[in-house]
């Protein structure tokens, strides 16, 4: 095998095993979100933080459908429901980070927008 053949051979095995770590950890953004309900749903989760759920229309992309329910990270679990109560109070949009757009995903960054 020459040495073309086995430099070929072990970029594809490099990109075969990256490539799975890269599409799962792909996050979804919506940079014009509104907030359309902020509060706790009893019995999901397992702790206090993560019974939380924001409830967001993405008015920026279609492809997230009509509404869907994030819970924020623990991480930024106060500080998330801190800045959609804000938001929906004021009837301000936010940007949104998203592990995925499907309900039941994790609210990973959010911000109002001006």
């Amino acid at each position: 095998m020459n040495v073309t053949k086995k430099a070929l051979l072990v970029l594809g095995l490099c990109v075969a095993i990256t490539l799975p770590v890269i599409s799962t950890s792909m996050a979804a953004d919506c940079k014009n979100a509104q907030i359309m309900k902020v509060g706790s749903a009893a019995g999901v989760g397992g702790s206090a933080a993560s019974d939380n759920v924001i409830g967001v229309k993405c008015l920026s992309d279609t492809s997230w459908g009509s509404y869907a329910q994030f819970y924020p990270n623990n991480a930024i679990a106060d500080q998330a429901l801190a800045t959609a109560l804000t938001a929906f109070s004021m009837g301000k949009n936010v940007w949104i980070r998203v592990a995925s757009k499907t309900s039941g995903s994790m609210l990973n960054t959010i911000y109002v927008n001006k």
